[in-house]
């Protein structure tokens, strides 16, 4: 008894110890689990984790039993996989009848340029990462991983394919999966659709032959599905306008909203060539993506396994990036001739929504549009097209489609978003309301663990709670009950789940960041002033080594000691600088001169002032080379300057890529100083720039955006990003040039004094950096305001106590002013009683002469003599130097070869101004020859000098006249 009692309390005592080590490393793995979820990476994990915390939600991959034709349900993995493969073979292989064509199309033979290196970056920056790999198991990181040589590598193979029209038969292998419509018997194949997984790289090629075809095909403006700038919020607002107008005019509007059965898997591939051919695809497009669907194969994989292969000879591929552009162009083809009869027509992929006055009319149209599409092979479906009439004052009758009738409703859900008969959005924001709802039960088992990090939290309720409430809201007409009852939802959910102390924690940590940023706008200052610095030490020594590369051929060896002595006192290059910085302090462009055959290089400060005086090559290249032919014009120009002037732009990486996508290579890793001439290869350069910088337009939704006064930087931003995401179609940082477009569009958003601080930053300075300076400057800004309201209110106060006071001394003035009247009053009467005297005769005075005026100076021609002055700090222009300085060529209105004014920062070329003085100066005009034109002391020369020893200038200031050809040109 007493030995079992005592294995009995060494059992106990060992399953406690185990208890404690199996707790304990479950709770290490959680904190391991916590720790990668707060990062990055593991973000995906988190919203994987959401969706299985939900209670509500069915994980329809674990369904192992399906049910056949008949409803029997299917328990062995044999007949499982079968049901699968028959279901989507007979889906993806079945036809709807059609008429065959009997006329014929023109197919269009041109030449097609080969791929370039510069598509297959953009197409593999498209693409995004973390997506289940095809059958070669190779995801799209291993190209991003690999950089450039994968861009080679991948530029190289597609151009072979090009050329061949045929791709590898392995990318014409797929893996379809299931996916559940949430609807229906979750064991009826008919309710899931499939996506096919395919390779990445065919992906990748689908995407370059997209990008391409994009470029020669128009799609009419009523398709507003997969086109660039156009999303289903544009679709959803264009019929709510439509219903409102008529609602407003209380006339009816009769609206069918048109679906197609299974419209991807059953379009006919004869279809889309010839519309291809139609819409003026070039035949070798043509050919290329009708290798994409030859012996193309598919599996299905479902829960027990995957199937047997079977061949895929009907429609477009689903999961594609080809398709839905592909199918685009087929519905803009089918519906050309029915969209004229039917001109209030929109479409968003395969939903059509034909809007008409009268109900005769819309049935009419829907009639021609069921001919044009099911005589191509298209089906409209009878149980799922509805007929709503809007604004109805009478029974308007009923809609029939081949003497069917269609169903009436009352309300209609179109793209996700409800629209009412009567016009109202009242039951648009109740489904909002619980769609927000159902995304925080969604991810109510994240939000609620204290163990996640509230930046986690926050981010997860911003991107599946808000977006769900707020789908569609910018497109309805929100009255106050309903904009109360949106309110009342919001606040409801901070109470019950707290996300009221969330937000405040949010908000808590904002601030702090805000705190932060604004501490380091003193060393951010004290950061650019070292850099300034820098540059001008930089500027200095580059105008040093430009004199001595000019003397270099015509110097004494004397001379050559001396200049070698200069060098030795000039700082050395520091060898951290960017490749960009090194290249542009050492590079000398090179000028074939008309009618001259020496060869002269530029200085920094020339290849500076130039690139200075372009405009940003990030927002659109075509205004980058108008501006520099201007700016060029009548110079003959070397391939030496153009590779000096684009690497100092973009840096000589980007330099040699422009250059070898023009076959220029060997030219672009010569020597700097090429002199060979630059016009046989201009119009290939320009056409590589444009291509790299397209122009861009300035996306109108965003720049009606304003900063309200009291609003944070951090929101505003976040809400300019949401409005370019929206308009434009992607993310704001996805390129350079939209990058820079959208650092214009913020700084255009600022108040005005905000936006003259960013203007020389606005291209040039990374989005942190940026963004800290935009907090630094409207935090000054504001400050600045509210002193002047203070000022203004102290100002009112002022005033209103001087309006007292003369009230109070008002009556006073007055009884003064009457005794004066009656004394003045008193004073007439004597004087008119008195007689009056005989007028005496005065002498007559000399009429007075005009002054006289000052001779015109003589007129010397602009090519001889271009007179401009340098000032040491900017000087102010005094009236009597000022009317000895030339008005014209623009000097004073900032329209000559310099700045406003005609101040200049830097002496040109290091050629040091002729000075006489220190607290004046004398005034003295050069010609090209460096002589004075005034030989001797002529009257206006004299005039000028004894004006500037009357009127001396404040100390350390001096004026200097030199001639043009020294000053930046």
């Amino acid at each position: 008894m007493d030995r079992t009692e005592e294995k009995r309390q060494e059992y106990k005592e060992l399953q406690r110890r185990v208890k404690r080590k199996v707790s304990k490393a479950k709770q290490k793995a959680y904190d391991e689990l916590y720790i990668r979820l707060d990062t990055r990476e593991g973000e995906k994990d988190l919203y994987r984790l959401a969706r299985q915390r939900d209670q509500d939600g069915k994980d329809v991959q674990q369904v192992r039993l399906i049910k056949d034709r008949d409803g029997r349900v299917l328990t062995s993995e044999e007949s499982v996989q079968r049901r699968w493969k028959e279901y989507f073979e007979e889906l993806m292989n079945e036809e709807n009848e059609r008429e065959k064509r009997v006329e014929g199309v023109n197919s269009v033979e041109q030449k097609v340029d080969k791929i370039r290196k510069d598509e297959v970056r953009k197409a593999l920056k498209r693409m995004k990462s973390g997506k289940a790999v095809g059958p070669d198991d190779i995801p799209v990181e291993v190209w991003k991983c690999l950089g450039e040589a994968a861009v080679e590598f991948l530029t190289s193979l597609f151009n072979r394919v090009l050329e061949s029209e045929r791709m590898p038969e392995e990318w014409r292998r797929s893996v379809l999966v299931p996916i559940f419509k949430n609807k229906g018997d979750v064991q009826s194949c008919s309710n899931y659709s499939g996506i096919t997984l395919m390779s990445h790289t065919m992906k990748l090629w689908e995407r370059v032959v997209e990008a391409r075809l994009r470029k020669v095909v128009e799609i009419c403006e009523q398709q507003y599905g997969f086109m660039p700038r156009k999303s289903t919020t544009d679709a959803i607002f264009a019929l709510r306008i439509l219903m409102e107008k008529y609602r407003d005019g209380q006339r009816e509007l009769h609206c069918v909203f048109v679906d197609l059965e299974k419209a991807y898997d059953r379009v006919p591939r004869e279809e889309l060539w010839y519309c291809m051919r139609k819409i003026g695809v070039a035949e070798k497009y043509v050919r290329v993506v009708q290798d994409m669907y030859e012996r193309s194969r598919t599996v299905v994989r479902c829960a027990v396994g995957q199937t047997e292969e079977f061949k895929v000879e009907v429609g477009l591929h689903q999961g594609s990036a080809l398709s839905p552009f592909l199918f685009a162009i087929v519905m803009d083809q089918l519906s050309e001739e029915v969209r004229q009869e039917s001109p209030w027509t929109m479409m968003f992929a395969d939903d059509i929504v034909i809007c008409s006055e009268s109900r005769e009319q819309v049935e009419e149209n829907l009639e021609m549009w069921r001919l044009a599409l099911e005589r191509r092979g298209m089906k409209v479906s009878r149980s799922k097209t509805e007929y709503m009439c809007v604004n109805e004052r009478e029974g308007s009758g009923k809609v029939r489609l081949q003497g069917e009738e269609v169903k009436k409703v009352q309300e209609f859900k179109y793209l996700g978003s409800t629209v009412q008969s009567n016009g109202e959005c009242g039951k648009e924001v109740k489904k909002r309301v619980q769609a927000g709802w159902n995304g925080w039960r969604k991810v109510s088992g994240v939000l609620c663990d204290r163990k996640i990090s509230v930046r986690i939290k926050g981010k997860v309720y911003r991107t599946v709670v808000r977006p769900a409430m707020l789908y569609g809201l910018e497109t309805v007409s929100l009255r106050k009950r309903q904009e109360s009852e949106l309110e009342s939802q919001v606040e409801s959910e901070k109470k019950e789940e707290n996300l009221h102390q969330l937000y405040q924690k949010v908000r808590k940590m904002q601030e702090e960041l805000d705190g932060r940023l604004s501490k380091t706008t003193d060393e951010l200052k004290a950061v650019r002033e070292r850099i300034k610095e820098k540059k001008q030490q930089r500027a200095k020594n580059s105008v040093v080594i430009s004199t001595m590369v000019k003397r270099s051929k015509k110097q004494r060896p004397e001379e050559k000691e001396e200049e070698e002595e200069v060098k030795d006192g000039l700082p050395e290059y520091d060898e951290g600088r960017s490749e960009q910085a090194q290249g542009a302090a050492t590079q000398f462009p090179v000028i074939i001169k008309e009618n001259d055959v020496a060869y002269i290089p530029w200085s920094f400060l020339d290849l500076m002032g130039l690139i200075g005086r372009l405009p940003s090559i990030f927002e659109g290249a075509q205004k980058w080379i108008t501006r520099f032919e201007e700016q060029t014009m009548g110079q003959v120009l070397a391939l030496g300057d153009i590779k000096a002037i684009l690497s100092q732009s973009l840096g000589k990486a980007k330099m040699i890529e422009i250059f070898q996508n023009v076959n220029l290579k060997k030219v672009a890793e010569e020597q700097i100083y090429d002199p060979r001439s630059f016009g046989p290869h201009r119009n290939s350069i320009w056409h590589s720039l444009r291509d790299l910088y397209p122009t861009w337009a300035d996306p109108g939704r965003v720049e009606k955006i304003k900063m309200e006064e009291d609003e944070s930087v951090a929101e505003f931003v976040l809400k300019l990003q949401k409005a370019w995401r929206e308009e434009m179609g992607g993310a704001w940082d996805e390129t350079a040039a939209s990058q820079t477009l959208f650092r214009m569009m913020v700084k255009k958003a600022l108040p005005m004094d905000v936006q003259d601080q960013l203007d020389t930053v606005v291209g040039t300075m990374a989005w942190p950096t940026f963004e800290a300076n935009i907090i630094h400057y409207v935090e000054l800004h504001r400050q600045k305001e509210r002193e002047a309201k203070k000022a203004a209110d102290s100002l009112v106060m002022q005033l209103h106590k001087a309006q007292l006071s003369e009230l109070a001394c008002n009556k006073q003035d007055i009884m003064e002013k009457k005794k004066e009247e009656k004394s003045i009053a008193k004073q007439a009467a004597v004087l008119v009683a008195q007689p009056v005297a005989p007028p005496v005769a005065q002498p007559a005075l000399p009429m007075p002469q005009p002054a006289a005026m000052t001779q015109a100076m003589p007129i010397v021609p602009p090519q001889q003599m271009h007179p401009v002055y340098y000032a040491s700090p900017p000087l102010t222009m005094y009236p009597p130097v000022q009317q000895y300085l030339p008005q014209n060529r623009g000097w004073g209105q900032g329209q000559g070869r310099g700045r406003g004014g005609g101040t200049f920062q830097q002496p040109m070329r290091g050629r040091a101004p002729m000075s006489l003085g220190k607290r004046g100066c004398w005034i003295g005009w050069y010609s090209q020859k460096r002589e004075p034109l005034f030989a001797e002391e002529t009257e206006e020369y004299l005039k000028a000098k004894s004006d500037l020893e009357s009127h001396p200038l404040p100390d350390a200031q001096y004026v200097f006249f030199v001639d043009a050809s020294f000053m930046l040109s």
